[in-house]
């Protein structure tokens, strides 16, 4: 490039401006001169090698900052980032180069790549501004043709229609003999595309075709064939493609272009044609959709099923298809299961089809074919489902009548018997099959609702018909047989054997007439079964398990899965070892793919093992049994079994572990509630009492819930009984009395309600309501009961009896308690308070008859284990001392209280005890004896003991009775010392002075008198006594004789 020279050398700004840009180190040889550098990076600009060229423009550039050509340099340095699309260095250094070089050659040509790299760059306000400049300075230059086009471009993905309009044809109208008007033209067909205007974008591409070159030619026609297809005009489409895929077998738009006429071949239904030239693509993620649904439609054409299930579920898994594609997807999927018999992959597709449409918006073909599906599958709620869509459809049906039918199946075997029986009742057909096979139906429906009468009289009415009716034999014998056997079998249900044998054999001779050989090995296997069921009926196992063997042994055997209902049947008759022994032959000859079978049969296996006991195999089989799938809902009966085998087994951490885990999945599960029951009960005995109330609670708050839900729950009156004590262990007395209270009330005659009632008394007893606790212990103790329950309540009746003090309801209970119960644990606490309660009474002998058993002496004194029991004894025993002296019984009471003194010499009652003895020894007159235990019993007592001023005066009044007067004075003096009462002290006083007065020493005998008079109170009868003394001395003194009144 040639270069004028500027009138002032490049700024030392640019220079640092494009130094900052490149940011490399020099790459200018020591021996290479600035030309020849120049030249070289010209060379590689000139080959194309832009990043060599870049690479030594930059060294240029900031190893010659002087240099004249430092211009040319930046230019070719941006253009060859420019063509490196490294637009945004481009861009800076065209800026830059614009501001410095303004008056440069390449002005023009930098200004337009500076607009074009605004473009590139998605800087369109820029782009715009710079386009508008580039209008203005250079308006009839065939590059702003160019950038009109960009521009026009931009407007149409701005959907600025009218806009891009506008430069495509200011384009066309300004440069009308260039390659810019085709190009133009190219924008104008798309605009007519993007506008609606699709005839006028065809007019547009013929014109191309007609002006073009041959690679615009080319693309136009590529592009008109895919405009006259989407108008549907398939043969003009088909027509340009493939001239175009003639004309250019290389182009790039080949492969779109065959898969274009690959589907206007399926629209022509040239199959064949269509997936030869879909099976040329390369699968990619653009063209995916389109190649596979193309070769999906050529596979389900050619009955290609499961090539068109590979297509069509890869097609499926793609987020990007439209809803609309997605269903057409999804309906082709579901032919395709149909046609494979892949009935639940039918199923599951239905239900993932659903999601995207309602099933009502489902053609009527679709759902026939899920009808048929859920038929052979048994999944009778979708079967209802299906065939009340398609009854409540607006399309004609073939056969609306056998849908009826198929709806009222599925509602008899989804339990719905009302429904069903309105269904089928509603259906009329002159069909024979179809009214066999209708009242059929409405037979078993009457007998699963224990209607026997109704389910006879269709079962009987048919019978008669049958027998009678040779034409329904000949012409429907299949379900005339079918209906035989079910009358055979309410026949055996009822225990009238005779006539479900009768009915066998003639079925066994109907067989013969059925020509179908299908119908009569159904017919044979079914009329075998019901004869084996029928001795199975009988409890003829042994007969059974020979006819097994009998038919194994002809390869005629009856279905494995029927013979399942043998071990259940064996298992619903306790006849566990034979239920295990049906159970083990299926497992042992059901195929190893027929994991269900397999699993159903070490299901009872597993039963009845647990129902006899052994819990080390069941133990195992349930090892094996989860070893198999299974719903999880099936789970649940295993889990417990499970867990109480555990616990059977000792296994405590596990059978808990096991509990939990069956509450934790089973929430809603009838298991559910035995499972927290259970777990209660196994908490309670290992004393976890907190855990076990929680649970119990549980239990009972939704007890009637869990028993709707068909929990196996035993009567709630067991756990209202077991809760109440858990709650007492608990010290939880208010929830204990709430459930005790709710058993007594609700279930009177539960075996439980007599320990309810004990319960609540003892309850009432500690919380001293005790008239409550009375009432309900005598309602207790009207009722016949236990042993120990019966003593229980005699005993607490007593304790009650005492606290209200009735002495004589005390005395009976503990008295019945004696008799009827003589080894009772509370023998010595019974003995007792029995005599307590008859001394109360005032029945003193039978008192101390009743203490008497509690003496030294007897086995039950010895037999004394507790503190508290002997102490009893000790109260007993010195109460029948009391009880002994009252009754004047001194000898007695002098050796019972010489036993007490020598059996327990340490106890605090000792003083007491001698005093009673003085006591005994003084109603035999035996003075010394009684002194000497007086002064022992002040000896042995404590100074706060009351009872010791009385045994002092006592033992002042024997000294006074033997003469020793001295003695009698001093120790009538020393009770003052023992705290007296008044009146003692007084007494005693008085009696002091009597013997000062006979001794000789009157006035110390009056200062003692007088002391007393001054003291005591004037009403007082000591006073009296002292005041009469004082004046019968005076009158001595004065020798006269005192008067009749104070001598008294």
């Amino acid at each position: 490039m040639e270069t004028a020279r500027l009138p002032l050398q490049l700024s030392r700004f640019f220079l640092l401006t494009l130094g900052s840009l490149l940011c490399l180190s020099s790459h200018l040889l020591a021996e290479d001169t600035p030309d020849e550098v120049f030249a070289l990076a010209k060379g590689h600009y000139i080959a194309g090698d832009w990043q060599s060229a870049a690479e030594h423009f930059k060294s240029f550039l900031i190893n010659t900052p002087e240099h004249p050509r430092l211009d040319d340099a930046a230019f070719y340095l941006a253009e060859s980032y420019h063509q490196l699309q490294q637009y945004e260095r481009a861009n800076q250094i065209y800026q830059i180069f614009l501001e410095e070089a303004s008056g440069h050659t390449s002005t023009k040509r930098a200004l337009f790549r500076l607009c074009e790299t605004y473009y590139f760059l998605e800087n369109f306000k820029q782009a715009e501004r710079t386009l508008h400049r580039f209008e203005i300075e250079y308006p009839a230059d065939p590059l702003l043709g160019k950038l009109w086009l960009l521009q026009g471009f931009h407007e149409l993905d701005r959907q600025a229609w009218s806009s891009a309009e506008d430069y495509f044809s200011r384009t066309l109208a300004t440069f009308p003999e260039t390659p810019l008007a085709i190009k133009a033209r190219f924008g104008l067909a798309e605009y007519h595309q993007q506008v609606k205007q699709k005839p006028k974008a065809i007019e547009v591409y013929q014109a191309i075709l007609a002006e073009g070159t041959v690679a615009e030619q080319a693309e136009a026609r590529f592009l008109l064939g895919k405009l006259q297809l989407d108008l549907q005009q398939f043969d003009s489409a088909l027509e340009s493609l493939e001239t175009f895929v003639q004309s250019n077998p290389k182009a790039p738009q080949v492969p779109e272009a065959h898969r274009l006429i690959a589907w206007i071949y399926l629209k022509e239904q040239r199959y064949q044609e269509a997936e030869a030239l879909l099976e040329q693509q390369s699968i990619t993620a653009e063209n995916e959709q389109e190649v596979r649904f193309g070769l999906a439609e050529c596979a389900l054409h050619s009955l290609g099923w499961a090539e068109a299930q590979t297509h069509l579920e890869a097609l499926s898994k793609q987020e990007s298809v439209s809803p609309k594609v997605r269903r057409e997807i999804f309906a082709n999927l579901e032919r395709v299961f149909y046609e494979q018999q892949n009935w639940p992959a039918l199923l599951s597709q239905i239900e993932r089809s659903s999601q995207d449409l309602p099933l009502e918006k489902f053609s009527s073909e679709r759902i026939s074919r899920a009808l048929t599906a859920a038929k052979l599958l048994e999944k009778w709620d979708l079967a209802h489902q299906f065939a009340t869509t398609l009854l409540a459809s607006k399309t004609t049906l073939n056969d609306p009548s056998e849908i009826t039918l198929l709806k009222g199946k599925a509602l008899f075997e989804l339990g719905k018997y009302p429904e069903a029986l309105a269904t089928l009742n509603g259906l009329e057909t002159e069909n024979p099959r179809q009214s066999l096979e209708r009242d059929l139906l409405i037979a078993l429906t009457w007998q699963s609702q224990a209607k026997l009468d109704q389910a006879a009289e269709v079962f009987f009415r048919w019978e008669q018909r049958i027998l009678n009716d040779p034409e329904i034999l000949q012409e429907n014998a299949f379900m005339a047989g079918k209906l035989l056997l079910f009358c055979s079998r309410h026949y055996a249900n009822q225990g009238r054997i005779a006539e479900a044998e009768c009915l066998l054999e003639r079925v066994a001779k109907l067989l013969e007439t059925i020509k179908e050989p299908e119908d009569r090995a159904s017919l044979t296997a079914a009329h075998r079964w019901e004869e084996n069921r029928l001795l199975a009926l009988q409890n003829r196992f042994l007969e059974v398990w020979k006819r097994l063997d009998q038919q194994a042994s002809l390869d005629d055997s009856s279905p494995l899965r029927e013979q399942l209902l043998l071990a259940e049947r064996a298992f619903d008759a306790n006849q566990y070892t034979w239920c295990e022994r049906f159970a083990n032959r299926i497992y042992q000859r059901a195929e190893a793919e027929d994991l269900e079978l397999r699993r159903d049969a070490l299901g009872w296996l597993v039963r009845a093992s647990f129902a006899l006991e052994d819990w080390e195999r069941t133990s195992e089989l349930l090892a094996d049994y989860f070893q198999y799938p299974s719903d999880t809902e099936e789970l649940a009966e295993f889990w417990l079994m499970e867990a109480q085998t555990f616990e059977q087994m000792k296994k405590t951490p596990a059978a808990l572990h096991r509990y939990m885990m069956t509450l934790d999945y089973y929430p809603h599960h009838p298991i559910y509630g035995e499972a927290l029951a259970r777990l209660a009960h196994l908490l309670d005995t290992l004393e976890e009492n907190e855990e076990s109330a929680r649970l119990y609670r549980e239990l009972l708050e939704d007890y009637d819930q869990h028993l709707e839900l068909g929990a196996k729950l035993d009567s709630k009156d067991r756990y209202l009984y077991q809760a109440a004590w858990v709650e007492l262990e608990c010290m939880n007395r208010e929830q204990a009395i709430t459930w005790f209270r709710e058993l007594s009330a609700n279930y009177p005659n539960s075996p439980h309600i007599q320990e309810a009632r004990y319960s609540l008394a003892k309850t009432a007893y500690q919380a001293q309501k005790l008239e409550e606790a009375v009432h309900l212990t005598q309602v207790l103790l009207s009722h016949p009961l236990s042993d120990e329950l019966h003593q229980n309540g005699l005993y607490l009746d007593g304790l009650l009896q005492i606290q209200l003090k009735d002495w004589e309801a005390a005395a009976y209970s503990f008295d019945q308690l004696n008799q009827r119960f003589p080894l009772n644990p509370w023998q010595i606490t019974v003995r007792y308070w029995l005599g307590r309660s008859l001394l109360n009474a005032q029945a003193n002998e039978e008192a101390l008859e009743a203490w008497s058993a509690l003496s030294l002496e007897t086995e039950l004194s010895r037999a004394a284990k507790t503190t508290a029991e002997e102490k009893l004894l000790q109260l007993a025993q010195f109460g029948m001392i009391e009880l002994q002296l009252k009754l004047r019984r001194a000898e007695e009471a002098e050796q019972s209280a010489g036993a007490w003194i020598a059996t327990y010499p340490e106890s605090t009652r000792l003083a007491q005890v001698y005093y009673l003895k003085a006591q005994a020894y003084i109603q035999q007159q035996a003075w010394s004896d009684a002194r000497e235990s007086l002064a022992l019993a002040l000896e042995k007592s404590e100074k706060s003991e009351t009872w010791r001023a009385s045994a002092q005066k006592q033992l002042a009044d024997m000294f006074f009775q033997q003469g020793a007067l001295e003695m009698a004075k001093e120790e009538y003096l020393k009770v003052g010392h023992f705290q007296p009462s008044e009146a003692l002290l007084w007494e005693a006083k008085i009696e002091a002075g009597k013997c000062a007065y006979h001794l000789g020493h009157p006035t110390a005998a009056r200062s003692l008198w007088q002391e007393v008079t001054e003291k005591a109170p004037p009403h007082h009868r000591q006073a009296a006594v002292a005041q009469g003394l004082l004046r019968c001395t005076g009158w001595e003194r004065l020798g006269l004789q005192p008067s009749t009144a104070d001598r008294k």
